[in-house]
């Protein structure tokens, strides 16, 4: 008789696969031994089995930790509110894609979620944001500037995908905003369905994401 693991144990399971402020540390500000068990964050991998991979190119493929963030309360439609608007950029297909193959800067997978088919980010999402900003405020980071990349699989075609990328960028954006950090440190961008993870096919849904990019 196969064992059913119980809402308990889910819920922990699920815990371990989010990003800490701890891990985001370790990955754009490499400092890693500050506290036990910290880890270059993780990024999604295929749905069915709920995986998970290093969003770092050549990084080991380390269990994530599972560091515990109180949420503020805030709710994107105050983001919307307070922030200023600001039009998000897309990349079309035929603009420079990442390159996951090559050396490049830090990057992140936030594990935000949105609403079906729009830019209001899910509850759950608004909790992965303020994750991130606090992230962002700490002193190892508080110089730094990130790119905002917004990305969609390849249903709905390009017309819808395109634009719904970068605003799902920019309302992450504002949102990071919203909880203090310096508009002039984020640059959005929306790449629609043309990066999709590797290994996997653009209609993959896995490839609906919001990542982070150290850029300076």
């Amino acid at each position: 008789m196969l064992a059913v693991p119980s809402a308990h144990a889910q819920e922990a399971a699920s815990s371990q696969a989010r990003p800490s402020v701890e891990s985001y540390l370790c990955t754009f500000a490499g400092k890693c031994g500050g506290v036990a068990g910290a880890q270059p964050v993780v990024t999604r991998d295929a749905p069915e089995t709920k995986g998970f991979r290093l969003a770092r190119p050549g990084a080991s493929n380390d269990k994530p930790d599972a560091v515990a963030v109180a949420s503020r309360p805030r709710t994107i439609e105050g983001a919307a509110r307070r922030s200023a608007p600001r039009r998000a950029h897309y990349a079309a297909p035929s603009a420079p894609a990442v390159n996951y193959g090559a050396v490049q800067r830090p990057r992140a997978d936030l594990m935000i979620g949105f609403e079906l088919n729009s830019a209001r980010l899910s509850a759950e999402g608004t909790r992965a944001a303020q994750v991130f900003a606090r992230s962002l405020l700490m002193p190892e980071l508080k110089d730094k500037r990130f790119l905002i990349e917004g990305h969609t699989d390849l249903r709905g075609g390009a017309r819808v995908n395109g634009p719904l990328s970068a605003a799902r960028a920019r309302a992450v954006a504002d949102y990071l905003v919203v909880l203090g950090v310096d508009r002039s440190r984020l640059e959005t961008r929306g790449f629609g369905s043309a990066v999709p993870l590797p290994g996997h096919n653009k209609a993959d849904p896995i490839n609906r994401r919001v990542e982070a990019e150290l850029i300076s």
